[in-house]
């Protein structure tokens, strides 16, 4: 549903990032099909197709560079009030703020010199800098403390209406905030509308 939280849950190894990668179109299915609403996710040419979807992986990539250069990365002529704001609603204002630099403070490669947690809400905030319609998080709060991890999903919470928001986690911690929780278990789908 547009507006909508869904979690993808499941065992490693289950299927949940391999679902969400046909999602992307990363992978083409075997068999079967995948409809956003009525229309096969096929039938759509692929570069503006995959322009519909932003996604953070679990562990994201940063790189050496300013916070504001890796936040802004694949987000052109982005104004600075936007970007304070996808840093607020990612959680991400306060601790960049509190550096020497600010957003002007220079990571380490693959963001090294920053706390898991830190690094997520920055690729969340360059996520959010999208205008895609569709996105998709994987377990997003695997790198966070149990506190910082409610913080988080008050923040995704907050999210959805802007957005659709697909949460691939294997905790029942996401529960919370779905909407809709699609278990996945021995290949097979079970949905449930929360």
């Amino acid at each position: 549903k547009d507006g909508s939280i869904t979690a993808l849950m499941g065992e490693s190894g289950s299927g949940k990032t391999t679902l969400a990668n046909l999602m992307l179109r990363l992978y083409e299915a075997e068999s079967g099909d995948i409809l956003i609403g009525e229309k096969s996710i096929y039938d759509h040419e692929l570069k503006s197709y995959r322009k519909m979807f932003t996604a953070v992986p679990q562990d994201p990539m940063l790189f050496s560079g300013t916070i504001r250069e890796n936040v802004m990365y694949g987000n052109k002529e982005v104004s600075e009030e936007r970007f304070a704001e996808a840093l607020e609603k990612a959680g991400a204002a306060g601790f960049v703020n509190d550096l020497p630099k600010g957003a002007d403070t220079v990571l380490s490669e693959y963001g090294s010199n920053l706390s898991g947690g830190q690094r997520q809400r920055l690729a969340i905030a360059r996520a959010l800098l999208s205008d895609a319609r569709y996105m998709i998080l994987d377990e997003p709060a695997a790198a966070m403390d149990p506190v910082a991890a409610a913080e988080l999903l008050d923040i995704l919470k907050g999210l959805s209406g802007d957005r659709t928001v697909i949460i691939i986690t294997h905790t029942s911690q996401v529960l919370s905030i779905a909407d809709r929780v699609v278990i996945i278990k021995d290949g097979l789908a079970e949905v449930r509308d929360e």
